[in-house]
């Protein structure tokens, strides 16, 4: 064994990739890189798991240009074997093991699906896919590893986004250990892009990759109170659900220096709670798109909706409201749609945003405008003022709903606390129509309301709009 993991360091020698150099850094490295099912992993136990990994591969033939379908979690396991796939410069498709994978994998043509949920263990199938895609030929030319993530659908199919990893990895730099390091924890999925740039930065910097697996406010707190967590990446629909649960309150938080959030649009006031709720903890908007990765980003104030965009090899520029990124991390397209990238490189984010001097409000998609009487504006702004009203309500989703009348009129989706009788929804919803009247125009005000306690976010903690 010692042997191989000698040849293996050679024939690293002869590489300067990014996971290459990766393989190095964790290489006699005793340093703690996760904790999972009770036992301690060094980063040189993670350097020999993913060795083992590269062996499996080879044993079950997958080679340098197979598109395969990894589905798993951020688990010693699964992180082993993302490793090895982009090492053997394989085209690799993340999936999280609790979604409905069926049309990601038709749409991916993998060749091989390796399921890594089980401990020290893969199950590997080969299926009787032969990829004729021309972006996989794109990357086959090129020598290169790839990435495909998947858009997560909330409005609309999911398409597959190509990247070429080695584009993707220029953007990480590797750096030495020290105790001033982030520790950031893994709230966002294994198949989520943000998820994936956790994962890479706690790598880069030898950090301790922290598992989280059950995603509620209690866990997300006990895990932050046990492991000294320094930074929480999530999402405006999370600190929605954190606030409503009071769970804050039950933890020792006192680590967190940071929380970034993006994904989605936040509220107003849900921003103007967690900065209340958190005095003395940064709060950072963050932009990313699963077509170009992480945008450097700079928040004008904790409390402020503003954001400044910028950072080396990026540009952006605002055609008819809409904001265009040009960067080197752009996808080299969709698997099953035609990307919105002009011919001269810049890509069409769909997000339309208002320019505040240096700072930009990113107000929402395009596609998730409401237009209700030929007035248009962004379901946000009636949820923020719904979820304002009552600390009974858990979550709102407004959108339009056909009507034989009036063309469109608009509804309204709200999850209460679970101890709330449906006796009270009459009342809680004439209460909301006079909070709504007293803050919003006419045509923002709901019609109808759909009381219940069912979930309107997706695995992501994304809200689901393609579902109303």
């Amino acid at each position: 064994m010692v042997f191989l993991l000698v040849q293996l360091c050679l024939k690293l020698k002869d590489h300067v990739m990014f996971v290459n150099e990766l393989l190095q850094s964790f290489r006699l490295n005793n340093g703690i890189f996760t904790s999972y099912n009770d036992k301690i992993y060094s980063y040189n136990d993670l350097f020999e798991l993913i060795f083992s990994a590269i062996n499996i591969c080879e044993t079950n033939y997958i080679r340098e240009g197979s598109i395969v379908a990894l589905i798993g979690d951020f688990t010693p396991n699964s992180i082993s074997m993302l490793l090895a796939l982009l090492y053997k410069k394989c085209t690799v498709i993340p999936l999280d093991k609790n979604d409905d994978i069926s049309k990601k994998l038709v749409i991916a043509q993998c060749e091989f699906i390796i399921d890594s949920t089980y401990f020290h263990k893969y199950d590997i199938s080969i299926t009787k896919n032969k990829p004729d895609n021309s972006l996989y030929v794109i990357l086959k030319e090129r020598s290169s590893s790839g990435l495909v993530i998947f858009t997560s659908g909330t409005s609309g199919n999911p398409k597959g986004a190509l990247h070429d990893f080695n584009n993707i990895a220029s953007s990480y730099k590797i750096t030495k250990n020290t105790s001033q390091q982030d520790l950031i924890l893994n709230f966002l999925l294994f198949d989520h892009w943000g998820g994936l740039n956790t994962l890479f930065r706690s790598l880069c910097a030898s950090s301790k990759v922290v598992y989280l697996g059950e995603r509620t406010p209690a866990k997300v707190c006990e895990v932050i109170q046990r492991e000294s967590v320094t930074v929480l990446p999530t999402t405006p629909t999370f600190l929605n659900l954190l606030i409503v649960s009071g769970e804050y309150k039950r933890w020792n938080l006192s680590s967190l220096r940071l929380i970034t959030y993006g994904a989605e649009p936040i509220g107003e006031s849900t921003l103007q709670k967690i900065s209340e709720i958190f005095p003395t903890i940064r709060l950072k908007q963050t932009y990313g798109l699963i077509e170009l990765g992480v945008v450097p980003t700079k928040s004008l104030s904790n409390n402020s909706l503003l954001v400044k965009l910028g950072g080396d090899n990026f540009q952006y520029r605002i055609i008819d409201d809409i904001l265009q990124i040009k960067s080197p991390t752009t996808i080299l397209g969709y698997l099953n749609a035609l990307a919105p990238i002009t011919e001269d490189g810049w890509f069409i984010t769909g997000d339309k945003v208002k320019v505040c001097g240096e700072y930009l409000h990113i107000l929402g998609r395009e596609s998730e405008l409401i237009n209700i009487g030929g007035e248009k504006f962004y379901p946000i702004e009636v949820e923020d003022v719904i979820m304002n009203y009552s600390s009974d309500i858990k979550d709102a989703l407004v959108y339009p709903e056909k009507n034989s009348l009036f063309g469109s009129i608009l509804s309204a989706k709200i999850t209460v606390l679970n101890n709330f009788e449906k006796e009270q929804y009459p009342r809680l919803k004439e209460g909301i129509t006079n909070h709504c009247k007293s803050n919003l125009s006419k045509h923002k005000i709901p019609i109808k309301f759909y009381f219940s306690k069912d979930e309107l976010h997706g695995l992501r903690f994304k809200k689901n709009r393609s579902n109303t």
